[in-house]
C-alpha cells in the first residue's frame, strides 16, 4: 500500500477478510491517508462458529464488523461488502441485522451478492449440518439442479435489501450483484425498476440481458 501511496494517484479500494486492519496500527496509518483510501470488509454471515469451519485462516464475522467500526469512528471511509450472503441470512432477520452492523449511514456504498454456482458448493453445504435446511438447499440447488429455488432465494434477498434499503433512505448506496441468467419469469417481476441492480451474466450481442424477461425490464427503464 505504500508502494502505491507513492507511485500513484489513485484511490485505493482495499477489501478483506482480516479484522487486523481495524487495529490501532493500521487505522493510524489509514487515517493519514484518508482522501487515498477506502476499506471494506467481506462479510455474508453471522456465525462465528460456521465462519470457523468454512472460512478458514480468516477473522470471525464479529471481528470484521468490530474492524469496521474501529474505520468508521477514526473518520477512514469505508464500504459494505455483503457477498456472498449465504441463505441462511434470510432467516428471522438475520440480514437486516447484518446490514445494521457495517452501519449504512457511514459507509459510501453497500455491495452485495447471493450465492453463486461454484466449484466449492459441496464445501459450503458440508459445512452445515445434515438435515438442516441449508444443507438441503444446496443438494437441491447445486446436486439436484432445482434452479427455481436459487431464483427465489436471490430474488428474496434484493426484496429484503431493497425494502431495508428504503427504509433507512440509503438505496443509492445499494450495489446488487446478480448473475440475471437464472431468475424466472415469476421472480423477475421482483426486480422492476432494477433500483440497485448490477447485471452480471454475459449480456447478449445488443447489450441486454440474455434473459428475455430482465431484457423486457431493462426495455421499460429507457422506455422502449
Amino acid at each position: 500500500l505504500q508502494v502505491l501511496l507513492e507511485k500513484t494517484s489513485f484511490r485505493i479500494r482495499v477489501l478483506t477478510k482480516n479484522a487486523d486492519v481495524g487495529s490501532d496500527g493500521w487505522i493510524e496509518f489509514l487515517a493519514k491517508h484518508k482522501d487515498r483510501f477506502i476499506i471494506g470488509l467481506s462479510t455474508g454471515s453471522l456465525d462465528d462458529d460456521w465462519s470457523r469451519k468454512m472460512e478458514l485462516g480468516t477473522s470471525r464475522p464479529s471481528e470484521r464488523f468490530a474492524a469496521l467500526a474501529n474505520l468508521q469512528k477514526a473518520g477512514v471511509p469505508t464500504f459494505g461488502m455483503l457477498c456472498p450472503v449465504f441463505p441462511d441470512m434470510l432467516e428471522d432477520g438475520s440480514i437486516e441485522k447484518m446490514i445494521d452492523l457495517i452501519n449504512p449511514n457511514l459507509v459510501e456504498h453497500i455491495w452485495a451478492e447471493p450465492y453463486n454456482a461454484r466449484a466449492n458448493w459441496r464445501l459450503v453445504r458440508d459445512s452445515y449440518a445434515p438435515g438442516s435446511q441449508a444443507f438441503e438447499w444446496f443438494t437441491n440447488v447445486y446436486e439436484h439442479r432445482m434452479t427455481p429455488l436459487w431464483s427465489k432465494y436471490a430474488t428474496d434477498l434484493y426484496r429484503r435489501l431493497h425494502a431495508h434499503a428504503v427504509k433507512g433512505e440509503w438505496v443509492n448506496k445499494l450495489r446488487y450483484l446478480l448473475y440475471e441468467d437464472k431468475i424466472t419469469a415469476a421472480d423477475s417481476m421482483e426486480f422492476r425498476g432494477l433500483e440497485g441492480v448490477l447485471l452480471q451474466s454475459k449480456p447478449g450481442e445488443d447489450g441486454y440481458s440474455q434473459n428475455p424477461n430482465i431484457m423486457s425490464l431493462q426495455l421499460q427503464e429507457i422506455g422502449r
